[in-house]
């Protein structure tokens, strides 16, 4: 069948049209005169733009370049004319030709006579219509029959199409001549009835510049300064400090000001503003929170809400004796002082101890032995910090080595030694059992990473094949990665004395153990996926403990096996290089941190915590100073300048706070937690 279309035509005039390219180049600046990077740039007609924005470089710089639609002879077309659209029938498009002397409105209409589609001709000129097949609903068209028409106020013009199988999913766009006024303007830009230049941006005030009918006319270059409100340039520390001591922060550091910012603080109990700009306060005794707020006395929109968390650094020192009497011990690591302590019986000894998350309850692991015979029966203990009452326990008879809490401290994770060589998984509240014994190795360590509920196993397989490091899913009860077996690596020699922790970004697990010679070997593995970062061989050392800024980890020695001449029980430390993966100095007598003490001086087996300073080592020694009384071979605890390895005070243990007791020795490691004052 032959389709047609009838539309009513009259004589128009095609006019010739000439480009022009026009440049525009500009820079972006803030009040203070600091260029503005990623500020998008737009050039627009009546709202749209004309140009694909352009964004500001690291100078504030930008450029843009459109053409402009001139005019030969100053033609015009003097009539309208409204052509038959092509392809006809379509199946997505198709294109309508127009050319007008008069603006006027395009629509299109279905076969029942609805308006499904219109676009406004605002200027005279030489159009191309496109209709891509959909609704002004945004669907598209089903197939059918559709007129199209332009019209003035003085004249209709209509045409006949056909829609083939449904349409597309654009609507209406006008391409091809600009326009031009009525009046003949020749340098017209586009047919707007106003051209704008916009700037937009995060952290600025929106601007805009009204640039009227005409719009750009040759290449032009603008410096535009923007508002550049408050806003975060970095996260606001959430530091731990010690009671009394003082917070001091100069927010100009963390908020970008312009010269226009002020800031207000919500908590004004703890909190000052003083000199306009530095952020103070007092800790005191508890947890302190405030809300800041820096807003810009130009623009209330550009206000940014944070909040700063102080927390007072109750940060104290774990640690059990084996003495007489036995017990546990609170040391507050800045005074140097007792704090608190929990003794017991000669037939009860505690094992390991970790304090919950605001030291109010220890887990210890609870030794009872049986005289005449050799039994310990062993159990986990929840202890009341106040009263010292053991309010809940999980009875065993198996000897659990050593206790650690999973990242989010509802898990605990007990090291069994004996008989299994396994470790189990206990919810932190209840007690209950919720998975772990692994039976893929003999485990001799269990260590928490401090950034997930992920812990890393270290063991000899059960099935033979040498010493492997793997790492456990909590959540799921599994393992993730097995570090291979290397036979070349004899990693297998190296299990006596073993310790292991992890960094506290979670990024590195750290492994030491010794031969039957005492002959260390040292790892920093990736804790993602088991790859060894860097190996090396040390002598004696045992004891790891990371710095929270993950710069160092230091590792404590009971014996130089470098010298077998040495005083027996020689002790000292070491630091290893996180970032750099070398192994510096080491420190192994009084001497070494700048205390005189003649030519003889040395530290006996050393237990170590290192502070939430990343500078300050607590250590546990039996120092002996050959001319100094002070020294005597007996137990000490000392304060370290870790940064400088220098000596800063030191006091006996124990002091006279705990009268009558003799000499304690340090069972177990030192272990950091908060204690409630």
């Amino acid at each position: 069948m032959k389709m047609t279309t009838q539309i009513t035509t009259t004589l128009f005039i095609m006019c010739v049209l000439n480009a022009q390219t026009i440049t525009i180049t500009g820079t972006v600046n803030d009040k203070i005169g600091n260029p503005v990077e990623e500020v998008s740039v737009s050039y627009l007609c009546d709202g749209t733009d004309i140009i694909t924005p352009v964004q500001t470089d690291s100078t504030g710089y930008f450029e843009f370049t459109f053409e402009q639609l001139g005019i030969d002879d100053n033609t015009l077309p003097n009539s309208i004319n409204l052509g038959a659209n092509y392809p006809n029938p379509f199946n997505p498009g198709t294109v309508i030709p127009l050319s007008t002397n008069k603006p006027g409105l395009f629509l299109i209409h279905d076969l029942l006579g609805r308006q499904i589609q219109s676009i406004a001709i605002k200027v005279v000129g030489d159009f191309k219509i496109t209709w891509g097949g959909k609704l002004n609903s945004g669907l598209p068209a089903p197939a059918g029959i559709y007129f199209y028409s332009f019209q003035t106020d003085e004249n209709r013009l209509t045409g006949k199409m056909i829609l083939m199988d449904g349409g597309g999913n654009t609507g209406l766009s006008i391409s091809g001549s600009t326009g031009v006024t009525q009046q003949r303007q020749t340098r017209r830009n586009t047919e707007c009835e106003n051209h704008t230049i916009t700037f937009t941006a995060d952290h600025i005030t929106d601007f805009e510049i009204d640039l009227g009918e005409i719009g750009y006319t040759e290449d032009t270059n603008i410096t535009q300064e923007v508002n550049r409100g408050p806003y975060w340039l970095f996260d606001l520390p959430n530091p731990y400090l010690p009671e009394g001591d003082t917070l001091i922060l100069n927010l100009n550091e963390y908020v970008y000001d312009d010269g226009q910012s002020l800031y207000q603080i919500s908590n004004t109990q703890y909190f000052q503003i003083v000199q306009d700009t530095i952020l103070w306060c007092v800790v005191l005794d508890s947890i302190i929170v405030s809300d800041i707020l820096a807003n810009d006395d130009e623009d209330t929109e550009l206000s940014i809400g944070s909040f700063i968390q102080v927390q007072m650094d109750n940060t104290h020192i774990f640690f059990i004796t084996d003495g007489d009497p036995k017990g546990i011990y609170v040391l507050n690591p800045y005074t140097m002082t007792y704090v608190d302590s929990f003794m017991t019986q000669d037939t009860i000894s505690y094992r390991d101890i970790i304090p919950n998350e605001v030291g109010d309850t220890w887990y210890a692991i609870r030794n009872i032995h049986h005289p005449g015979q050799n039994i310990v029966d062993t159990h986990i203990d929840w202890i009341d910090v106040e009263t010292k009452e053991v309010f809940q326990t999980i009875e065993g008879s198996n000897k659990n080595m050593s206790l650690e809490l999973s990242y989010d401290r509802n898990i605990i994770i007990a090291y069994d030694w004996n008989p299994t060589y396994t470790f189990s998984v206990y919810n932190s509240d209840t007690g209950d059992f919720l998975g772990g014994r692994d039976t893929t190795l003999h485990v001799k360590l269990v260590r928490a990473s401090k950034t997930e509920n992920i812990i890393f196993i270290w063991g000899w397989l059960r099935d033979g094949g040498g010493m492997r490091l793997g790492a456990w899913d909590l959540e799921i009860d599994s393992l993730l990665w097995l570090l291979p077996y290397d036979t070349s690596d004899n990693m297998y020699i190296y299990n006596d004395n073993a310790d292991m922790t992890v960094s506290y970004d979670g990024e590195h697990v750290f492994l030491r153990g010794a031969d039957n010679w005492g002959n260390s070997k040292f790892w920093d593995i990736n804790a993602h996926n088991g790859a060894i970062i860097s190996e090396n061989y040390v002598y004696g050392y045992n004891q790891l403990m990371p710095t929270k800024n993950n710069q160092y980890l230091y590792l404590t020695h009971n014996q130089n096996y470098l010298d077998f001449f040495t005083l027996a029980g020689n002790g000292g430390i070491a630091r290893y290089d996180i970032q750099n993966n070398i192994m510096e100095q080491t420190i192994e007598s009084l001497n070494d941190l700048g205390y005189e003490c003649g030519e003889i001086s040395y530290f006996g087996s050393i237990v170590m915590s290192v502070l939430p300073d990343n500078e300050t080592g607590i250590i546990f020694t039996a120092s002996f100073c050959q001319d100094d009384s002070l020294w005597d071979p007996n137990n000490y605890i000392l304060k370290l300048d870790l940064e400088n390895m220098e000596f800063l005070e030191g006091i006996y243990m124990p002091t006279t706070t705990m009268p009558g007791y003799q000499t304690q020795l340090v069972k177990g490691p030192f272990i950091m937690g908060n204690y409630p004052f």
